[in-house]
């Protein structure tokens, strides 16, 4: 699979200006956040897809979530299966991240 930034077909979604000038994130943080916005904003998605599409690590990507969760930017819904078992978690953007930054 091509990372999400050379596949000419990708959405284009737009990027709030605050992520550029609020200074609070950093490149693979806004990466992260461009490419939950570009599945919709609200995903059930693993980690290891999202690592796929960034064209990085696993472990890069559950350290960035963990980050935009703490900035409480995207939270994060941990699910599991009828078994018990692990299932891929459900990422949302919160609503105010399209708006301005007062806004939240």
């Amino acid at each position: 699979m091509q990372s999400l930034y050379q596949d000419p077909v990708a959405p284009c979604v737009p990027i709030p200006a605050w992520v550029f000038t609020d200074g609070q994130l950093h490149i693979p943080e806004i990466a992260l956040l461009g490419a939950l916005l570009s599945l919709g904003g609200e995903v059930t998605i693993s980690q290891r897809r999202l690592a796929k599409m960034l064209n990085c690590g696993q472990e890069t990507v559950k350290r960035y979530l963990k980050k935009l969760q703490e900035k409480r930017i995207v939270s994060i819904t941990h699910q599991v299966n009828a078994d018990g078992g692990k299932a891929s978690n459900r990422y949302i953007v919160q609503p105010w991240v399209m708006g301005d930054k007062a806004d939240g």
